[in-house]
């Protein structure tokens, strides 16, 4: 078999993460689906443990690299050694490791899973393979990565060092300086949702809704909110609570139930002298592992996306797929997914009043709940599938390795 025969190798750099985050899910689903006829999948991680484990029985080869970083190993400090010092410095990095396993399983194409993840793209640049990063996260101005680099270096890092920078959205892709001026190196491709773990028709998955309202004391007729607060969440739980502040005041009675990035000490502090608290009628779980999520969509009636500049439509998505109306402020990628007056409501961002109006409607008109609810599902299974978005990446592979393995035909 000549080298443009066998199968297409694959090395993917990711970085440990917690499993309920959704690039970690991406992950796990992606190798899960990727056609082992085509493709030959190694996946480098830095240590053993469950992620290893997880990525193990995905069917592909896991390769454990220890050593330094690539950020911690920056020019400034190796200027500062001797020559000596400075190659047994780098031959220490990840970077050093990942080019020799590049070469020694002649790999076909770099694919870096992880925004903090700079090895990868390192070690395909020194040996001539394409690669590709896939970014999933709106970077705020202040942010430092790779222990040295502002926002803007950083953006700029990426393009450079990638034959494709693969967005998980508009948004994130607008965040870079030259998507305009090179619109061949930057594509939006959505995040895909399993529909069999988000049908509103499902027996069992019903039964667990119902025993998720059981354990939280939600009354089967009260309408249940569930809200997610993610990004920049101490602004979206201000504005959550300001609107639970006015949705009480005109009577209503609902539940609310909210997921996020934030101490419960914190949240419910913050409630207090609402009747809602007193009554039982708040509830907030942190961050819900995955496998808890879809009962709690389930068991819900509106969704809210409080989350400031949503880099990704992750909850979004799930809830429309389950055929609920999504409330969501319009800011990063919930324009995306969010059709107003279609599929769900917009809300000007830092504006309670307007989230107020778009709840209170929703929980007022059980028929509009019902078609918005409708709509999103259609547009969610027509284009948030998994396995739409499986092909879509894969359909990027073949390309970027079919033009490098031109050069050896």
């Amino acid at each position: 078999m000549t080298y443009t025969q066998r199968k297409h190798k694959i090395l993917i750099v990711t970085q440990e993460a917690p499993e309920n985050t959704p690039l970690t899910r991406e992950l796990l689903v992606l190798l899960e689906q990727l056609d082992k006829r085509l493709f030959e999948i190694y996946v480098t991680v830095h240590q053993e443990g469950p992620f290893m484990a997880r990525l193990q029985a995905t069917g592909v080869q896991v390769i454990q690299l220890k050593g330094l970083p690539l950020p911690e190993v920056t020019p400034q400090k190796v200027q500062r050694l001797n020559e000596r010092m400075s190659q047994w410095l780098w031959k220490r990095t990840r970077g050093e490791k990942i080019i020799r396993l590049i070469l020694e399983h002649e790999i076909d194409l770099v694919y870096t899973h992880s925004l903090s993840a700079f090895e990868g793209a390192y070690a395909a640049h020194k040996t001539g393979r394409p690669h590709i990063w896939r970014i999933q996260k709106i970077l705020p101005g202040n942010r430092k990565l790779f222990g040295v680099f502002n926002t803007i270096k950083t953006l700029k890092m990426i393009a450079q060092y990638s034959d494709q920078v693969v967005c998980s959205s508009d948004a994130v892709k607008r965040q870079f300086p030259g998507w305009q001026r090179q619109p061949e190196i930057y594509k939006t491709i959505y995040t895909g949702v399993n529909p069999l773990m988000f049908s509103p028709d499902s027996p069992s998955l019903s039964e667990k809704a119902k025993g998720f309202r059981a354990r939280h004391c939600i009354l089967d007729n009260r309408i249940l909110l569930l809200a997610f607060l993610l990004n920049e969440p101490d602004k979206g739980l201000a504005d959550l609570k300001e609107a639970c502040y006015r949705l009480e005041a005109q009577g209503l009675d609902f539940h609310i139930v909210m997921i996020g990035d934030l101490k419960a000490s914190v949240v419910y502090e913050d409630f207090q002298g609402l009747a809602a608290v007193e009554e039982k009628r708040v509830s907030f779980l942190g961050m819900l592992p995955y496998e808890d999520w879809p009962e709690a969509v389930a068991a819900s009636d509106i969704v809210i996306s409080a989350s400031y500049h949503p880099p990704t439509g992750n909850g979004m998505i799930e809830a429309m797929m389950m055929a609920l109306p999504v409330v969501a402020l319009n800011s990063g990628a919930a324009p995306e997914f969010v059709l107003p007056y279609q599929t769900g409501i917009l809300c000007r961002v830092g504006h309670p009043v307007g989230l107020t109006e778009a709840i209170s409607q929703l929980i007022s008109d059980p028929d509009l709940r019902k078609t918005m609810g409708l709509a999103g599902q259609q547009k969610a299974l027509e284009h948030f599938v998994m396995e739409r978005y499986v092909q879509e990446i894969q359909a990027v592979f073949q390309k970027l390795i079919e033009t490098f393995l031109q050069r050896y035909a």
